[in-house]
């Protein structure tokens, strides 16, 4: 246990107290020697106390515990692509926490009985797997976390502000290091400069995961323009990438509807022979009337190439066109319930009498998707409580 001062420079002023003490000495005469020099030493402990205060005077007690947490990446493309990345003669090896796991104990060979071991578990956000304890890493087979994102900088956050006051920290970083949201160099330099803090500085062990996607076909983007006149032809761009060749069909979805896109042929799928790269595809689609559009792109292996295409969750991608036209009313009428004759339409045909585009709703039947909401200008609330 050591005592640390911020500003020393501020005991300077126990220079004051000499003269103080001397001036004491000449005025106490008339108080006895006991009195004289007790008030004297009392003057200059509470000069020496307020100084001490102003130069930050701290007790700094040093400890050999040390408590490592460890941040396992369980976003969804690590644990995917963790996995399809082993090759056939790793069918064997053990699945990716396992695999962590095994990397943490063969390093905690050192730890000593008093250290602590916590885990972190983060995908699109950071969760705590139990408390601090003395034992092995607590690293789940399952995690029902959100998979859907990585960030980095929350994780690493978190696992600081487990450590405890009277522990010296560690973090060890499980990741592939692609991160969606977050600056996880940002939360490093933090950690690192946490020196003058109570804790010290928390070093920050990074173990990259790094694996070869191999048998994969990503549909990367379905491009369309994104405001187009009413009734126009538009592109429709959609781009797939394979890591090797690949057979399968691709459909075209606008508003739920199957898009054909296989010309003179039966069905209004495409199949397609994909080269290992990027492929694109442009197909030429006219649209019906509406002002939201929403194309949906699926890509389907064959089910002999069902191999060639570990992820099935990047088989898909969306895209909106909007198409400006006259005024368009959406009536949610609480006493017709949407019927065109009933009570409550009589704002509906004045409105329609007024060249506007008109269509009334019950209540039950509004919807709550904002795209769908936005072909709208206006949406009136008529006897709906």
């Amino acid at each position: 246990m050591t005592l640390r001062f911020d500003q020393p420079w501020f005991f300077v002023g126990l220079l004051v107290c000499v003269p103080m003490a001397w001036a004491a000495l000449r005025c106490f005469v008339g108080m006895t020697a006991a009195r004289r020099w007790s008030a004297i030493v009392l003057r200059v402990l509470l000069v020496g106390v307020l100084l001490a205060m102003l130069a930050g005077v701290s007790v700094v007690k040093t400890t050999d515990r040390v408590a490592v947490i460890a941040c396992v990446d369980r976003s969804g493309s690590v644990e995917q692509f963790y996995r399809a990345s082993r090759p056939a003669r790793d069918a064997g090896a053990p699945a990716y926490p396992q695999a962590v796991r095994g990397l943490l104990q063969s390093g905690s060979k050192s730890r000593k009985p008093q250290d602590l071991a916590g885990v972190v578990l983060f995908g699109a956000s950071p969760a705590a797997a139990g408390m601090l304890e003395s034992g092995p890493f607590n690293i789940p087979d399952e995690w029902n976390g959100p998979a859907d994102g990585t960030d980095i900088e929350r994780a690493l956050r978190l696992a600081g502000a487990m450590i405890p006051p009277d522990s010296s920290g560690r973090i060890v970083l499980f990741s592939d290091g692609v991160q969606t949201t977050g600056d996880a160099l940002r939360a490093a330099r933090a950690l690192g400069a946490s020196g003058a803090g109570r804790k010290g500085a928390i070093p920050v062990d990074v173990v990259p995961l790094s694996y070869v996607v191999r048998r994969e076909v990503v549909l990367e983007s379905i491009d369309t323009p994104p405001t187009v006149q009413a009734g126009a032809t538009i592109p429709v761009r959609v781009v797939l990438s394979a890591t090797e060749r690949a057979m399968g069909t691709l459909e075209l979805i606008r508003e739920g509807e199957p898009v054909d896109i296989n010309g003179d042929q039966p069905g209004s799928r495409l199949r397609l022979t994909l080269e290992p790269g990027q492929n694109v595809e442009v197909f030429k689609v006219p649209l019906p009337e509406g002002r939201i559009h929403r194309f949906e792109a699926l890509w389907t292996p064959d089910e002999g190439e069902a191999g060639a295409d570990t992820v099935r969750s990047n088989n898909r991608a969306e895209s909106v066109t909007v198409s400006p036209g006259p005024g368009a009313v959406l009536i949610v009428d609480g006493v017709s319930n949407g019927e065109p004759q009933g009570p409550g339409s009589v704002l509906a045909k004045t409105l329609a009498g007024a060249h506007m585009q008109v269509q009334m709703i019950g209540s039950g039947a509004l919807k709550s998707d904002l795209l769908w909401l936005q072909q709208f200008d206006l949406i009136i609330l008529q006897n709906v409580a």
